[in-house]
């Protein structure tokens, strides 16, 4: 048992001791105050959370206090050490300052510890009299707080020990939030994760007006919830829908975007923003002169607070139902966080805060120490150790940081000239013999940014700006010269080895060129190039699940330099950069074309389109493959498979019944005619009954796990055959291109993790029998066999990240 103190008592409100008749206790400014035993503390908690409150309203205006259960135990997470993060001090006007600042970290990413640490500043704060408000910061320039660290997860062993940690971070925040006095946040930078939930905590928050300054909530994409009362705080600070778009999305809103939502209620110059929120403190400080100090639960508005936008919420409305709905429907099978937020979310708005962050810490800790958790956390590690292997190009390097770039076989890359002149905003030269090349991708882009600014995703003026960035040699005028070239683009493929004497003819000595073959190596381009050493190989995939990613390749001669220049632009574009071997049709494409391949076969056999898609999104897939086909286009795709095949993949090509589908005029979505029909506007309106009779064939059903096995397992064995043939340079590689490139499921950890988890021996004979009755694409690779014959396993952990090349183990060997 512990007693948390606090001041002096101001009167109990009128019909409180109806309300608590547990244990002795004394209501004080900032709760109700009393030593009791732990199950007294949860007897009060179970009473409070089955309580109906007056008038439908959950927190604002209701008679529980903050501190209400402040006599329950506050737990130290095991074996943790609090360490000083938090300091205050009191300025001559009265107003306290709460700076954090995490040593060695200038993201200030915090740890369980710190809760203790920011509950005992809590109580130092309570015991000041005479404060007249509370100014929240970071002593970090540029960053109020990235969230939590998320190293520090992978040592939480149980259940308990989640919900200990969910527990303690919730009583800190409680205790600062009950303080009575104004509290005001002044952020500068990013507002992350943990760091967004303690900004909730402040009445008003002022934010610096920079590109600096974002707001956001990636505990989902952990596959977690909030474990510091987000989803309570968050519902009751903007509207609820807005609150599930940040929570189950993880999204990260711009400082524009926060004020617009209500997240941010005052914008500040940079290097202001501390003066404004001391300044607001003490304007509160003074319009609340003469009035209590009651305090409801969870951003209640405050007598002084007169324009603060927090609202009451009567309950969940029929425009809250429709975005439950959606986001239950259309995110809560890839991971079961989604669903967890949304159920703390209307639990807290049905029966009250408290109720709420119960529902949070126990769904926090069962999803920590969950697979799905552990191979998201394994995954997001894997990004961060492929950042780093791609260093920024020095300035005094050959080869300068691109201010110009150039494409060539410009009418198919117009997908790269929108990431290069749009989204990267460099001059783009257009190297075509053509010339009525540049009217045609001009028209094309024209058209795209036309309905971007009909959309609200883009500005008349940007629109004009992107257009005069595109240019030809019969221009003229003084422009930049182009430091890279990029041959090729996103659809079919330039033809490149023909064309490299071509190709450097157009360019200047010392550009680097990238080029976006399937079936050529840049070794292959490079051994008939005058300048062998700035050829590299850029693949860029189909975006499938949000993620944008590039391929790049290198061959033996090939500058150091050149390689860190693609990766700075593709970055600038966009594009996660993945680094692999240089080999025909790359790692992404191979897993691509083998897992809508296998959907063919499928059709083809007669088996439902709308089976194949829910059976594989049911599974956790982003996106179905029969539905990703009509998004990146039938010519595309066939485009690659036919480069695939003749690169000497004859298992990956697509069975004839696809033939007979593409000569029917089927070209996906931008056409409106292909496995789905489409309206107008592009918007999907079921599948399309015609397919069928186009095979000649007539539908049948199978079961949803036949489906799941054949696509998954084709997604593996090219996989498999990929790390075999020594394609993939580290396992961070292996796992962020296989999610990232068929929207394979994050929380399966990617397909060689999940060829690990299911077993080499189990996985060859399910390989083996699918290889008996459809054919050779499934035949168990030679290092699946090696495997299953030794015990060993891939050496790609869970819970962690594997930077070394991907190989083989055996039992006895490093985990």
């Amino acid at each position: 048992m512990s007693r948390i103190r606090g001041p002096k008592a101001t009167g109990c409100p009128r019909g409180l001791a109806a309300i608590d008749t547990i244990g002795a206790g004394r209501w004080t400014g900032f709760g109700f105050v009393r030593e009791r035993s732990e199950y007294g503390a949860r007897h009060h908690q179970a009473r409070a959370a089955r309580r109906p409150l007056r008038g439908g309203a959950f927190a604002h205006g209701s008679r529980r206090g903050p501190l209400f259960d402040r006599g329950a135990q506050v737990v130290t997470p095991k074996g943790a050490e609090p360490r000083q993060v938090f300091r205050w001090s009191r300025r001559g006007d009265g107003v306290a300052v709460l700076e954090l600042a995490v040593p060695d970290s200038p993201r200030n990413l915090l740890v369980p510890a710190d809760a203790i640490e920011l509950l005992r500043v809590a109580g130092e704060l309570a015991d000041t009299r005479g404060l007249r408000g509370l100014v929240l910061a970071s002593a970090r320039p540029g960053c109020f707080c990235a969230g939590l660290d998320p190293a520090v997860l992978d040592e939480i062993r149980s259940t308990h020990d989640g919900a200990d940690l969910a527990r303690s971070a919730q009583e800190a925040l409680d205790r600062l939030e009950g303080l009575g006095i104004p509290v005001i946040a002044a952020i500068d930078g990013a507002c992350i994760g943990v760091g967004l939930e303690l900004a909730l905590v402040a009445d008003v928050r002022v934010a610096t007006d920079a590109e600096r300054t974002r707001f956001g909530h990636p505990a989902v994409g952990f596959g977690l919830v909030p474990a510091a009362g987000g989803t309570q705080r968050l519902p009751r600070a903007v509207a609820p829908d807005t609150a599930l778009e940040l929570l189950c999305a993880g999204r990260v809103f711009s400082v524009s975007e926060a004020h617009g939502r209500g997240l941010v209620h005052h914008l500040a110059r940079p290097g202001t923003e501390f003066e404004t929120a001391v300044g607001l403190a003490l304007s509160a400080a003074g319009r609340r002169s003469g009035r209590g100090r009651r305090r409801s639960l969870f951003g209640s508005p405050l007598a002084w607070a007169g324009d603060r936008l927090g609202r009451v919420i009567p309950g969940p409305e029929r425009a809250f139902r429709r975005v439950r709905q959606r986001w239950e429907i259309e995110a809560a099978q890839h991971t079961p966080a989604v669903a967890s937020i949304i159920n703390a979310v209307v639990v807290g708005l049905e029966h009250g805060p408290r109720a709420g962050q119960e529902v949070e810490r126990r769904a926090f800790g069962s999803l920590v120490v969950g697979r799905d958790a552990q191979h998201r956390r394994a995954l997001l590690a894997d990004e961060v150790a492929i950042r780093g292997s791609f260093p920024p190009p020095n300035r005094g390097a050959p080869f300068a940081p691109a201010a110009a770039i150039g494409i060539a076989g410009a009418p198919e890359a117009i997908d790269v000239i929108v990431a290069s002149a749009w989204t990267a905003g460099f001059s783009t030269h257009l190297l075509d013999r053509d010339a009525g090349a540049f009217e045609r991708v001009r028209t094309e882009l024209d058209r795209l940014l036309t309905a971007a600014v009909r959309e609200g995703r883009c500005t008349a003026e940007e629109r004009a700006r992107v257009l005069s960035r595109l240019w030809t040699s019969a221009h003229g005028g003084e422009r930049t010269a182009p430091v890279l070239v990029i041959a090729g683009g996103t659809d079919p493929p330039y033809d490149v080895v023909s064309s490299v004497a071509d190709l450097e003819s157009m360019v200047e000595v010392g550009t680097v060129i990238a080029i976006t073959s399937i079936s050529d190596t840049v070794g292959a381009v490079a051994a008939v190039a005058r300048e062998p050493s700035r050829w590299v190989g850029l693949r860029y995939l189909p975006p499938v699940g949000g993620r944008r990613v590039a391929e790049i390749a290198a061959a033996s001669v090939t500058d150091t330099e050149a390689v860190r220049l693609v990766a700075a632009v593709v970055r600038r574009q966009g594009f996660l950069p993945i680094p692999v071997e240089d080999a025909p049709g790359g790692y992404g494409l191979r897993l691509l074309t083998a897992y809508i391949g296998e959907a063919l076969h499928l059709v083809e056999q007669g088996v439902p389109v709308v089976d194949i898609e829910a059976a594989l999104v049911e599974w956790g897939f982003a996106t179905g493959p029969l539905a990703l086909l009509d998004d990146i286009g039938w010519k595309t795709g066939f485009v690659i498979a036919q480069g695939l095949v003749r690169a000497g993949g004859a298992r990956l090509a697509y069975p004839a019944g696809a033939s007979a589908l593409l000569a029917s005029g089927r070209r996906g979505r931008a056409a409106r005619h292909g496995f789905f029909r489409y309206d107008q506007r592009g918007r999907r309106r079921g599948p399309d009954p015609s397919v069928y009779s186009t095979l000649g064939t007539r539908m049948h059903a199978v079961e949803p796990r036949t489906i799941v096995d054949r696509c998954v397992l084709r997604i593996v064995v090219e996989a498999l055959i990929a790390a075999q043939e020594g394609l993939l340079r580290t396992a961070a590689a292996a796992a962020v291109g296989g999610v990232h490139s068929v929207g394979f499921p994050p929380g399966r950890g990617g397909p060689l993790r999940y060829a690990d988890v299911v077993g080499a021996s189990d996985l060859t004979r399910r390989l083996e029998d699918l290889a008996r009755d459809l054919g050779s694409r499934f035949e168990p690779p030679r290092l699946l066999r090696d495997l299953a014959r030794t015990g060993g396993t891939l050496r790609h952990p869970v819970g962690g990240s594997h930077a070394g090349t991907v190989a083989a183990s055996s039992p006895a060997g490093p985990p």
